[in-house]
């Protein structure tokens, strides 16, 4: 029950290396599948999965564009455009969107870009039915967020 979730594991680095956290287990979430959803619900809403990577994202994102009419796309290039500036493709290829999500990573230039499109985070737990919350709601403060021990 103690043990540190983790799948880009970049967020994670930075608090072992720079701020001396110490993690003594941590397990990794980059293989489950629930977690790997990269898709359009009904509504044409994008559901992103804990564990998809940016690069994964940035690749949907592209295609999703290309594919889709023109001027309905306004949102997802927005998130185009500010993956594509976003860290180096070394660490697009592991870090997730959801662990810059959780941690309230300050250098997180998606987080704005999400709060201006309205986007929303399911927040799941064992024996709890799945919440739905603002992002701009999510971020309380600095490095705080609205999330459970247990989500």
């Amino acid at each position: 029950p103690d043990a540190k979730l983790v799948a880009g594991n970049t967020e994670v680095g930075i608090e072992t290396k720079f701020k001396h956290v110490d993690y003594p287990v941590m397990v990794s979430i980059a293989r489950v599948p629930e977690l790997q959803q990269l898709a359009f619900d009904s509504d044409g809403a994008l559901l992103i999965g804990g564990a998809v990577t940016l690069s994964a994202l940035e690749h949907f994102i592209e295609h999703a564009v290309a594919e889709r009419p023109k001027g309905n796309n306004g949102g997802l290039q927005a998130m185009l455009d500010m993956l594509r500036w976003f860290a180096s493709v070394q660490i697009r290829n592991v870090a997730v969107l959801a662990g810059n999500i959780a941690t309230a990573s300050p250098i997180s230039d998606l987080n704005p870009v999400l709060i201006a499109l309205g986007a929303s985070l399911t927040m799941a737990s064992t024996g709890a039915a799945p919440r739905q919350v603002l992002v701009r709601d999510f971020f309380i403060k600095y490095r705080t967020v609205d999330m459970q021990p247990t989500e």
